[in-house]
């Protein structure tokens, strides 16, 4: 992946990763929405092999941010570059570090299907797309 962020504009995955979080920033629960305010979800890369998804959040008025961490390499089994693998490795919560259940410990396979300076498309284990577009304000 290239460094900087990227903006989720489309995945159709419900799992914790990105589209139940989207699934609650689309539609909010109106007894949540004034104690717990979800603003955004977008992807940061900082280095070629961690990835944060930032969940930015409010509570209460202050910022809240929920990070989940994963950790990514290629798959050098693959002889065409386009697959790897990442794997959960953590998730915190307004900087605190959360409990991590057993079930969220594993590594999944990613298929890069499409990648230049502007626009993402990577595919889960299930071939829904996650589609992203870089950040203009991103390195």
């Amino acid at each position: 992946f290239e460094v900087g962020r990227w903006d989720f504009v489309f995945d159709t995955e419900g799992d914790l990763g990105t589209g139940l979080i989207k699934g609650l920033l689309e539609s909010p629960s109106p007894v949540v929405q004034p104690v717990f305010d979800l603003k955004d979800v977008r992807m940061e890369v900082a280095g070629s092999e961690t990835i944060r998804i930032v969940v930015a959040t409010q509570a209460l008025g202050r910022p809240c941010d929920l990070v989940l961490t994963t950790s990514f390499r290629p798959d050098a089994s693959d002889p065409e570059g386009t697959m790897a693998w990442e794997r959960f490795e953590g998730i915190t919560l307004a900087g605190a570090e959360l409990p991590v259940p057993d079930a969220w410990k594993r590594e999944r396979p990613l298929e890069i299907s499409y990648l230049d300076d502007d626009m993402l498309i990577a595919r889960g284990n299930g071939g829904e797309p996650h589609v992203l577009l870089r950040d203009q304000g991103s390195p």
